[in-house]
């Protein structure tokens, strides 16, 4: 997809919050919105991303009351706004990741989880050297030690020693 398509559809998404914000909770155009959104974030990011999750744990149902309790219809609508909020950013973040991650072409490609295999040639001794933590080099020291003297402890055990030699 394009990326002047997708920033003109999260365009779309987020100029519809606005009107969202006057109703409530539970209201069908709020479900409209939802499904539309999912749906194009599945399009745009494709249909492995976990962006339409993160979208359902933004806009959240209103909290369970307990008896006796009482319901604050202004509080659960500022919270109802204060979610939209948060839906609002998460769209914006979103349309600048098409943005940074687009091509040159202006094509938005999401970023594959795949294992390049040219890294493989590109580790050597001295790449090692630089990245690799001290305490990681030491442990192995370590261990090639452990295992040098535990090899030669065992050699002094009777049946190990005839194990190894010819009868």
């Amino acid at each position: 997809m394009r990326r002047t398509s997708a920033h003109k559809l999260l365009d779309k998404q987020l100029s519809a919050i606005g009107n969202l914000q006057q109703g409530h909770l539970g209201s069908p155009e709020l479900s409209s919105w939802l499904r539309e959104t999912r749906f194009l974030l599945k399009r745009i990011f494709g249909p492995a991303t976990k962006h339409p999750d993160t979208l359902e744990r933004v806009v959240v149902p209103p909290a369970v009351y307990t008896a006796g309790g009482g319901y604050d219809a202004a509080a659960e609508q500022r919270k109802y706004v204060r979610d939209l909020d948060q839906a609002a950013t998460f769209l914006r973040l979103l349309k600048d990741e098409v943005t940074k991650d687009s091509t040159w072409w202006g094509k938005y490609r999401p970023p594959s989880n795949k294992v390049e295999n040219d890294a493989i040639g590109k580790i050597t001794v001295p790449w090692l050297l630089r990245h690799v933590p001290i305490n990681i080099w030491l442990g192995a020291a370590g261990f090639i030690l452990a295992v040098f003297v535990i090899g030669i402890r065992a050699s002094k055990i009777d049946w190990i020693r005839q194990l190894f030699t010819n009868p």
